[in-house]
């Protein structure tokens, strides 16, 4: 009998690590996370052949004690982790871990261990140490935001009363998301012809366009500060804008000199009353010939009558 029994107890010892095979440490928890949301890792020792005895339950130490600063818990698990003083085949334990990664903590995403420590076997005296390890991995929900470049050819332009003045420039996508419903339009002092509207901007891309601002001819002012804002929304519908600083010198319109115009328009007056010199000098020659053609007709008849 004594024999029988030290067979059975060699038996067990030989067979159990295969049945502690069995044992399992599940985990369940989001996989992303926001820093300073509450996260809930939920655990669950499955046991379905074996007796477990004096099991814990905690966290992995070393990561806990290198970032305690960064984490909130609703209590110690280091102290006080979960714990079961014996668990029967076929009876699971179950627990919940709740943490909080604060917002500052220096880290892209965390990982670290679970660990199931308890003894195993049909005694709690005669248990074999059994050991589980089962690995957690959250990473931190990282916030895109668009980031776009306004570039200008120049910021200083001149340009004369009563013309017309275009402002080219630039939109440069270089986030990681779409640019959305922008719109560009100049404000400050002097305002454009009509708003620029693009449907939107993928990441890597640009646009290239002009804003049109026509200046008044009777503007009394030769110095506008405007700005040019572009205003733009992501794919989810948050808003923000950039801009630009532009100075505008207006310039006062040459006109053509011309010499004393009205003097002019008087002496071409004048000149179209005055008779034409040319037709007098006509006159008086045509007189002196008639005059000396009578003089020679008078003497030809006087040498006839003698």
């Amino acid at each position: 009998m004594k024999r029988f029994l030290i067979f059975v107890l060699v038996i067990s010892f030989v067979i159990q690590p295969v049945f502690a095979q069995n044992v399992d440490l599940r985990l369940t928890y989001p996989e992303t996370v926001e820093k300073g949301e509450r996260v809930r890792i939920d655990f669950e020792v499955v046991n379905p052949n074996d007796i477990l005895w004096d099991g814990t339950v905690t966290i992995d130490e070393s990561f806990m004690n290198t970032y305690a600063a960064y984490i909130e818990s609703e209590r110690d698990y280091r102290r006080n982790p979960f714990q079961f003083s014996r668990l029967d085949p076929g009876r699971n334990f179950k627990g919940t871990f709740v943490l909080i990664f604060k917002e500052n903590i220096p880290l892209d995403e965390v990982n670290f261990s679970i660990f199931l420590k308890c003894g195993i076997g049909p005694c709690r005296a005669g248990c074999r140490p059994y050991f589980k390890e089962s690995s957690v991995n959250i990473q931190f929900f990282i916030e895109k935001e668009i980031e776009a470049n306004l570039k200008l050819d120049s910021k200083q332009f001149s340009v004369y009363t009563g013309e017309t003045l275009e402002v080219p420039f630039t939109i440069e996508n270089v986030g990681d998301i779409q640019m959305r419903n922008i719109t560009v339009d100049l404000e400050g002092d002097l305002l454009a012809e009509e708003t620029i509207n693009i449907s939107h901007i993928n990441p890597g891309r640009s646009y290239t366009n002009k804003l049109v601002v026509l200046i008044d001819e009777n503007v009394s002012i030769t110095s506008f500060s405007s700005k040019i804002v572009v205003k733009y929304q992501d794919i989810d519908g948050v808003e923000g804008a950039i801009y630009e600083n532009i100075d505008i010198d207006v310039l006062e319109k040459k006109e053509e000199k011309v010499e004393d115009i009205n003097e002019i328009e008087e002496e071409e007056a004048i000149e179209d009353v005055r008779p034409p010199t040319n037709g007098l000098l006509y006159f008086f020659i045509f007189f002196g010939v008639i005059a000396v053609v009578a003089v020679g007709v008078f003497i030809m008849y006087l040498f006839r009558k003698r």
